[in-house]
């Protein structure tokens, strides 16, 4: 019994012996690393904790690492060498006054002169198209178609195709067509109005007297005069001029008198008055149309009653 109390004793001692050894076994060490990306310095934290039969012990440690970062570089200003400096240079443009004209000048010959005039095709009031008329082109025009036509007609009495009182009425015409060319001469302004009823003539006269290379000047409702000179006409001019030239071609070939020639053209010029106030605003509308063309039908229907 002594025995076994004196090993328990052993033990005992053995026991207190190796107790801060196994205090010191249980004793850990953490260690935590915080590191701060983006700054300028990387921080370490060592924690240690010591477990012991009296408690636990810990203890904290903090390392700071600084990093070297290059040094920003500030940039105020950039000097560039006098001699470098290009400076920019801009020529000045001169830009000449406009020039006003303060009056317009017309030449003196009236042949040359052009004259704008409004053409209106009736049922579209609203269309109005503007004619160039270049006096010198048609004088031309004209001039030359009245020589051709006279030297037909001398030929003609001489082949005996055209006896002596046909040849005067075709002359007499000729003659009454030259006057009203003097006439738009003297005036200086040349208008499809006073053209047109030329044209249609002297187109007659070529074909009554079927002269050679003849070539109308009125064409499928447009007046030709030359290649550049194409114009569109309107139904009523064309069908005034129709009549005007038929009374000159009936008087010519000797169905009208004299006396019966004028009234009927002075019925026409009646016609042509009242077409005047009508195209004054620019426009003909379809009432007024079907006015003119009335008016038109009686100086046919007279014609024909003459003859």
């Amino acid at each position: 019994m002594l025995e076994n109390i004196a090993q328990k004793e052993v033990a005992a001692r053995n026991h207190r012996r190796w107790l801060p050894l196994m205090s010191l076994a249980l004793a850990s060490v953490s260690t935590v690393v915080l590191g701060l990306p983006g700054s300028a310095a990387d921080t370490v934290v060592q924690r240690k904790i010591l477990m012991t039969n009296d408690g636990m012990t810990e203890t904290t440690t903090t390392t700071t690492t600084e990093r070297a970062y290059p040094a920003l570089v500030n940039v105020d200003r950039v000097v560039v060498p006098a001699d470098r400096v290009v400076v920019p240079t801009v020529e000045r443009v001169v830009v000449p006054a406009p020039i006003v004209a303060d009056s317009v000048v017309v030449p003196a010959v009236p042949v040359s002169t052009t004259t704008v005039e409004k053409v209106v095709v009736p049922g579209t009031p609203v269309a109005v198209q503007k004619v160039t008329i270049d006096g010198a082109v048609y004088k031309s025009a004209l001039e030359t178609r009245s020589k051709a036509i006279r030297a037909v007609i001398a030929t003609n009495i001489s082949n005996g195709t055209l006896t002596a009182e046909q040849a005067a009425r075709y002359r007499a015409e000729l003659d009454r067509l030259s006057a009203l060319e003097l006439a738009m001469d003297k005036g200086g302004a040349w208008t499809y109005e006073k053209v047109l009823p030329l044209a249609y003539e002297y187109d007659l006269l070529g074909t009554n007297l079927k002269v050679v290379n003849y070539t109308p000047f009125v064409q499928s409702g447009k007046v030709i005069f030359s290649d550049a000179h194409v114009v569109q006409i309107d139904d009523l001019m064309n069908r005034r001029a129709g009549l005007e030239a038929k009374i000159s071609m009936e008087y010519a070939d000797g169905k009208l008198s004299a006396s019966e020639a004028d009234r009927l053209r002075g019925m026409l010029n009646h016609v042509a008055v009242v077409e005047s106030g009508f195209r004054a605003d620019g426009e003909i509308s379809d009432k007024e149309a079907k006015t003119l063309y009335g008016e038109f039908d009686k100086v046919g229907s007279a014609i024909d009653k003459a003859l």
